[in-house]
């Protein structure tokens, strides 16, 4: 679980791994509310992540923490399109 400066974006973007064998254990979501609060009390105004829209789980968690959909795209992976989103929570809107 980390944050980084998007340069080309100019925007702080968020990311979260949880191997396979710790999945469904609450670790995303206390993880992700607990990177927050670290970057919002760091001076971070927002954090952003983007993904698949067929990953709805992933949607469904950074929506209960807040996030919510700023833009939906469409872009090539593998060769084929994907629909994905583009997420979003501002420090102002815990």
């Amino acid at each position: 679980m980390d944050y980084n400066y998007n340069v080309e974006d100019q925007r702080y973007e968020c990311g979260i791994v949880i191997e396979v064998c710790h999945r469904g254990k609450g670790y995303a979501k206390k993880g992700l509310e607990l990177l927050k609060e670290y970057a919002f009390s760091h001076g971070i105004e927002a954090l952003y992540d983007g993904f698949e829209t067929n990953r709805g789980h992933t949607l469904s968690l950074f929506q209960s923490c807040g996030f919510e959909i700023v833009q939906k795209d469409t872009w090539k992976k593998f060769g084929k399109n994907q629909d994905g989103v583009l997420v979003c929570c501002k420090k102002d809107k815990q």
